[in-house]
């Protein structure tokens, strides 16, 4: 692990339901909050933070990173990969994302929870299950 990644580590660990190296595969390296990614350093060695799609947008404006590709071509909004040569705090950059990840965690598990109960309720269950008239 990079000496300033480890330092950044061991601010962070130190908040409420922060963890580090939890788990296997990816994230097994990154910190968490409440179970949630919030900062890691990439293979390519770019520190990486979720932060707000604007605030992602106005630090790459700024051109102190660019919006993370995890490998796939797509780059994510929510996601900034710091720039080598950026002058950005490291722990500053992840306190921002913690805090960002640990408000929004709860309104995404709600609207989780909705579709699920939707999803679940006994109409969608009957129009599941009714067969289709040929004569239609």
């Amino acid at each position: 692990m990079e000496a300033k990644f480890a330092r950044v580590v061991a601010v962070m660990v130190e908040l409420p339901d922060v963890t580090f190296g939890e788990g296997r595969g990816f994230g097994s390296n990154a910190l968490k909050v409440g179970g949630k990614l919030f900062a890691f350093v990439a293979a390519s060695g770019r520190f990486v933070t979720k932060l707000p799609a604007a605030r992602v947008a106005a630090l790459v404006g700024a051109r102190a990173g660019e919006p993370f590709d995890p490998g796939h071509g797509r780059k994510m909004k929510e996601w900034l990969a710091l720039a080598p040569r950026s002058t950005e705090s490291w722990e500053l950059l992840a306190r921002e994302a913690c805090a960002f990840v640990r408000s929004s965690s709860g309104a995404r598990r709600s609207v989780g929870a909705r579709r699920t109960s939707r999803a679940s309720s006994p109409a969608a269950s009957r129009s599941a299950r009714r067969p289709r008239s040929a004569t239609r």
